[in-house]
C-alpha cells in the first residue's frame, strides 16, 4: 500500500486525462517543453492526510500543531528518541522480516 493516491482516469475539457497524473507513482511539475507531459494535480485529500498526519505526531508529545513552527517534527524526533519507552515501542512496532508495520496505540 502506498500514501499516494491511485491514479484515475477522467474527462476534462473532453479530453482524457489521468488524475492525478502522477509518473512512476510520485506527483510531477510536469514539463514546459512538452505540453503533454502535463503537472500533478495535487489531491486535496493527499494534502489533508499528510497534513492530519503531521499534527497527529506533533499533538502526540503534547504540543499544539502550528503552521509556523518549522522545527515541530523535530522535536517529535527528539522526544521519541530521549524517550526509551517511546523508543522501544516504536522499534517494537515495526517488522523488519516483511516491511509492515504494526500499529499499536
Amino acid at each position: 500500500m502506498s500514501l499516494y493516491p491511485t491514479e484515475e482516469e477522467i474527462t476534462m475539457f473532453g479530453e482524457k486525462i489521468k488524475y492525478p497524473g502522477l509518473k512512476d507513482g510520485k506527483f510531477t511539475n510536469g514539463s514546459f517543453s512538452d505540453p503533454k507531459q502535463l503537472a500533478s494535480f495535487s489531491p486535496a485529500e493527499t494534502l489533508n492526510l499528510i497534513l492530519d498526519n503531521l499534527g497527529e505526531a506533533i499533538k502526540s508529545i503534547g504540543l499544539e500543531p502550528n503552521n509556523t513552527d518549522i522545527d515541530q517534527l523535530a522535536k517529535v524526533i527528539s522526544k521519541v528518541e530521549n524517550n526509551p519507552v517511546l523508543s522501544e515501542r516504536i522499534e517494537n512496532a515495526i517488522n523488519l522480516s516483511n516491511n509492515e508495520i504494526d500499529y499499536v496505540t
